[in-house]
């Protein structure tokens, strides 16, 4: 069932807003969570922590918005999510984004506040990953997250990337992967080692030698000699 948001909150708006801080401090802030800046976000943070794991009617908190914050109503509250705030919403997604304790999804035009002593579960895996880099990558999805969903030697976006060996002569591990789009994978074959960073940092292969200029197979050649 939908809560609704009525007169009473409304009147509550400021010592709401104190202990929703109070728990800012305590539990979120030294995980990386942001304190709301502006009024409507205030307001729809407010508004559903009212009802904290249960959700409540959109239109309802876009209400409680307008009447907190002044203008037109704001119902917009999943940008929450992003500032860290575990809010869950309807339709599609991440089991931890639109499903409540219960099991059950998020009933349709609804937003939910899951908790105020944990943040998001993604924004708290993504802080993580850019504290500790690929070192904190524990899986192929996390180190795809890391890389921001790019091939990482020619940065295109890419949704399905391929695992690609960093090392072609070591095992497939994470620390051992990165992604890249089918284009860089198959041209790079088992011919060239990676850095973390996408570059190429050796060659396994004489085919660059072959598709070299002359001068610049007589430069290699010289230099292999005095090897």
């Amino acid at each position: 069932m939908m809560r609704n948001l009525d007169q009473s909150h409304v009147d509550q708006f400021e010592s709401q807003l104190a202990r929703v801080k109070q728990l800012w401090d305590k539990n979120l802030s030294s995980l990386g969570v942001k304190w709301p800046s502006s009024k409507v976000k205030q307001a729809q943070l407010v508004g559903l922590s009212f009802f904290i794991g249960e959700p409540v009617n959109k239109d309802s908190l876009g209400w409680y918005v307008g009447q907190v914050a002044g203008g037109a109503a704001d119902t917009q509250a999943r940008h929450l999510r992003s500032d860290g705030w575990a809010i869950l919403l309807s339709g599609r997604g991440e089991p931890h984004s639109n499903t409540l304790a219960s099991g059950e999804r998020m009933p349709r035009g609804s937003y939910a506040l899951a908790s105020l002593a944990q943040p998001d579960a993604t924004f708290l895996r993504n802080e993580r990953l850019t504290r500790e880099g690929r070192a904190g990558a524990k899986d192929w999805h996390e180190l795809c997250v890391l890389y921001k969903g790019k091939c990482a030697h020619c940065g295109a976006t890419t949704k399905n990337p391929d695992k690609g060996h960093m090392d072609p002569n070591k095992p497939a591990t994470v620390d051992n992967l990165i992604p890249l789009c089918v284009p860089c994978n198959n041209w790079a074959a088992n011919d060239v080692i990676f850095g973390p960073d996408g570059r190429i940092v050796a060659v396994r292969s004489e085919r660059f030698l072959k598709a070299a200029d002359k001068a610049a197979q007589q430069r290699i050649a010289d230099w292999l000699a005095k090897q």
